[in-house]
């Protein structure tokens, strides 16, 4: 089996991915906690010197730590967990020889363009406006971030594309859509029923895409792939995650219109 690093393990993705891929991998994790039942380095992303030991004999990192939008932070708080945090993560797995990187992306890189029809439409739950087919958002569209936790992300990206192009590191970089601890696609203040299931991920669904990014490592060195679970109103195009890494959901937003 693959000695996989989870940073972040304690979070959500991370503790789904662990709960579905516990027999798949040899893992460990490194967090500000320790995780129960995985062999764990406990350090603060944003020190390198503290976190380089978990690195060492990993064949594959998944990059997970993140603070996420929803949290209280400052600018600074972003700048050494979600910036420099990332950049630790691959300068690590550089100095310790580790060539494959899982590296979690956000479809919020590219939110923005959802003020534009007819995915505007689809997120405001006006069916009736919305054309029988529309353009997915690919991968290769211009970055459109909607907040400074997806403009991190765009730099999440740009750095695996630096160590990638620099340092030989293949990185996978999985724009998941929005996973819920309650499982399933949820309405709020910021989030309306139209945009929850159009950008709804499985915590199963999220965990898979992991996994096709560790098992299917493309020949290119790096790629940006969404993963998203199904859906008749979902805006995010997933043949090329299939194409690139063999990622299918199989879960769907539908079940529970």
């Amino acid at each position: 089996m693959k000695k996989v690093l989870v940073t972040g393990m304690a979070g959500m993705i991370g503790s789904a991915f662990a709960r579905h891929m516990a027999d798949k991998y040899e893992l460990s994790a490194l967090d500000v906690q320790e995780v129960k039942g995985v062999p764990s380095h406990v350090a603060d992303i944003g020190d390198l010197e503290a976190i380089q030991p978990a690195f060492e004999g990993i064949d594959a990192v998944v990059h997970l730590a993140y603070i996420l939008p929803d949290d209280n932070f400052t600018l600074d708080d972003l700048w050494r967990v979600n910036i420099g945090g990332t950049y630790n993560v691959y300068e690590a797995a550089r100095r310790a020889g580790v060539k494959q990187v899982v590296n979690a992306s956000s479809g919020t890189v590219v939110m923005n363009h959802l003020w534009d029809e007819p995915y505007k439409a689809i997120i405001e739950s006006r069916y009736d406006d919305v054309p029988a087919t529309w353009p997915l958002l690919t991968t290769d569209i211009p970055y459109r971030p909607n907040m400074l936790y997806a403009c991190c992300k765009v730099w999440n990206e740009t750095m695996a594309r630096f160590y990638a192009d620099l340092h030989d590191i293949t990185s996978v970089c999985v724009r998941f859509g929005r996973v819920w601890a309650e499982d399933r696609p949820m309405t709020s203040e910021r989030m309306s029923k139209g945009a929850s299931v159009s950008i709804w991920t499985s915590q199963r669904d999220a965990a898979r895409g992991i996994a096709c990014g560790i098992d299917n490592p493309p020949a290119e060195k790096y790629v940006a792939v969404n993963i998203l679970s199904s859906s008749k109103w979902g805006i995010m195009d997933m043949e090329y995650s299939k194409e690139k890494i063999g990622y299918e959901p199989m879960d769907s937003a539908d079940d529970f219109a």
